[in-house]
């Protein structure tokens, strides 16, 4: 390849890496219609290599007061921040297999209430701790198995509460009839059978509690009541009440929030009913017919905004929707309240200007701790130095004192021996006689010798002679 070759090589292989990368990006997808439009949030609730971290899902989904999203998967439950991270798991035997979910608020503590199909009961658990505080099986007092020597068929659907803390427990799968308990798991009573009449139900899936209505109703997901599916008021003695409206498709589940009720539909859909019960808003309309009740459509064939199965939804606070989708690789979408979206990002644009804000102060508080103990650091250093100075001028002012001392002893010890020597020939000078004296004496008595010896010598020399 010649080296004209290589910049036109990597050009064309930037442009092919970002067309790749503009693929991958997912934009929000609009969905709805007036009061009640949303927005898609692509990814979220998706681990960070971007797969979904539910496995198969089946079931249902709440919020508790703190904003949390619970959903029910094969595998068990998985508790949501609202901006998509996993904070905790209730995971094992226990909480397989949940159907649907309802939240309770009961004094200081939230407790999730569920219908485990698969496992033929109701369930009631702590939110925070998952501990197990009532089972509901099947209700024997009820008479409906009386003298049958087989287990009567029961496979839970879906769950509610009442006002007073009676729970409502629908067979959806397996008799149709609906049973009532009391607060402690005390059986009540149980209204409906399977059928397709007027006060009949055809897979009561779904239930909740309408609160659109005073007293409140028990609104039932009558999934495949033919010719269409429909929704169907009870009051909570189990007396029917009327039909709410019909042709959904297969309604599969409702969550009520103000005057508005939201109902999945299995057929790749969501409508929102106002309290008259008309529907105002559809929501990720599926039109292929491959893909909408269709439990195996895996992740990778996903389209953002469009729904495969859809089996459960629940409001926040804000009046966002949060949706699950019946499906083997487990997908749980959240849709913002377009109203919500200039407020979210004004408040994204605070909250990005506040930690700006914190940055900044902290850099500040920082760049000042630093000079202060650069300063700190100087002073104690200078503060070194003057010591260092102190201690060499107190060294050479010892050094000085010690020469002197020196010195004076020198000078001292000098003097005195001065003065020993001179005591010592003071000493001598007594001892000794007096030198003129002696001359004096040795010249009186030589001077006779001398001349004595010249007369000898005289006398000596007139003998020899």
């Amino acid at each position: 390849m010649s080296s004209r070759s290589l910049p036109i090589a990597a050009t064309i292989l930037l442009g092919l890496t970002l067309s790749m990368f503009a693929a991958d990006k997912v934009e929000p997808v609009r969905m709805g219609s007036g009061l009640m439009t949303f927005e898609t949030v692509p990814g979220w609730g998706l681990d960070a290599n971007g797969k979904s971290v539910l496995g198969p899902t089946h079931g249902g989904v709440v919020v508790d007061k703190a904003g949390n999203i619970y959903t029910s998967a094969n595998a068990g439950v998985f508790v949501f921040t609202p901006s998509g991270k996993v904070v905790r798991k209730f995971l094992g035997k226990d909480y397989t297999n949940i159907h649907d979910v309802e939240i309770r608020q009961e004094g200081n503590d939230e407790f999730i209430y569920a219908a485990r199909n698969s496992a033929r009961e109701g369930i009631k658990f702590h939110a925070v701790t998952g501990d197990i505080v009532l089972r509901l099986p099947f209700p024997e007092e009820s008479g409906l198995n009386k003298g049958k020597k087989t287990k009567f068929p029961f496979s839970p659907t879906a769950i509610t509460v009442a006002p007073n803390g009676d729970i409502i427990l629908s067979n959806g799968y397996a008799s149709n009839h609906i049973f009532k308990y009391d607060k402690t798991g005390k059986y009540l009573m149980h209204f409906g059978s399977k059928g397709n009449g007027l006060k009949q139900f055809n897979t009561a899936h779904g239930m909740t509690l309408d609160t659109r209505y005073d007293p409140p109703r028990i609104l039932v997901c009558d999934r495949n009541h033919q010719p269409k599916g429909r929704l169907v008021h009870y009051s909570l003695d189990g007396k029917f009440i009327a039909e709410v409206v019909t042709g959904l498709g297969m309604p599969t589940s409702a969550a009520v929030q103000g005057d508005y009720v939201a109902v999945p539909d299995l057929h790749g859909r969501l409508v929102i009913l106002d309290k008259s019960n008309t529907i105002i808003s559809v929501l990720g309309h599926n039109v292929n017919p491959k893909t909408r009740v269709n439990f195996r459509v895996p992740q990778a064939q996903w389209i953002e905004g469009v729904f495969s199965g859809t089996h459960g939804s629940y409001w926040d606070k804000d009046g966002n929707l949060y949706v699950q989708d019946w499906n083997v690789s487990g997908r749980l979408m959240k849709l913002v309240r377009v109203s919500n979206l200039a407020s979210t990002k004004k408040a994204a644009a605070k909250a990005a200007a506040a930690k700006v804000n914190a940055e900044k102060a902290k850099a500040v508080k920082a760049a000042a701790e630093k000079a202060k103990a650069a300063k700190v650091a100087a002073a104690k250093a200078a503060a070194e130095k003057a010591k260092a100075v102190k201690a060499a001028a107190e060294k050479a002012k010892a050094a000085k004192v010690a020469a002197a001392k020196a010195a004076a002893e020198k000078a001292r010890a000098v003097k005195a021996a001065a003065e020993k020597a001179k005591a010592a020939k003071v000493e001598a000078d007594k001892k000794a006689p007096p030198k003129k004296t002696t001359s004096k004496v040795l010249g009186v008595v030589t001077k006779p010798l001398t001349g004595l010896g010249k007369v000898v010598g005289k006398t000596l020399d007139v003998i020899f002679d």
